[in-house]
């Protein structure tokens, strides 16, 4: 398994398991630009392949969000930020189903959105759903100006120059 397959199988985690229901869901992804093609075909492709459905179907990979609110949050975030200028990758809706008894459940297909502005609210909002945020950055010109507080990874195989550069900004620690 190459670096890519292994860094979009975690990210897949991170977004997806639970339906994004979780506190430490990885939903914010800064990807460099040098390696955005890539891992952005690979995250597509995987995304697009997920089986949502009944979580007590073995063949099923995701299942409901946990509430009709929730749903229609998760929708909403969405909605507000295609309006703020993101574009889908993957995902964006409510996925269909040949089993009727699925229909009007409370789906989301797992979604990655690509092309967030600088100010978009969804990059500080928790949408608390199954729907990772893309941002392209360039080594030496990051602004990660994520607020939320909640779990952040880095996959890196540039470990001391992350270290020494990037992971101050990306985590929000004060280096002295």
């Amino acid at each position: 398994m190459s670096n890519i397959e292994s860094t979009v199988d975690w990210i897949m985690c991170g977004i997806y398991a639970c339906a994004g229901q979780v506190c430490s869901a990885n939903s914010r992804l800064l990807v460099h630009e040098d390696c955005a093609d890539d891992i952005l075909e690979l995250l597509k492709a995987k995304t697009e392949q997920v089986a949502v459905g009944n979580p007590f179907d073995e063949s099923t990979q995701m299942g409901p969000l946990v509430s009709k609110e929730q749903h229609q949050k998760v929708h909403n975030a969405i909605g507000k930020a295609v309006a703020e200028g993101c574009t889908a990758l993957a995902g964006g809706s409510t996925p269909e189903f040949e089993d009727q008894s699925l229909q009007g459940g409370y789906f989301v297909e797992p979604t990655i959105l690509v092309g967030l502005p600088e100010k978009a609210s969804a990059w500080d909002e928790e949408i608390f759903g199954p729907v990772g945020f893309c941002r392209l950055y360039h080594m030496n010109a990051l602004n990660v100006g994520c607020m939320c507080r909640y779990c952040r990874c880095v996959y890196s195989r540039l470990k001391k120059k992350l270290l020494r550069w990037q992971m101050p900004q990306i985590m929000g620690w004060q280096m002295q």
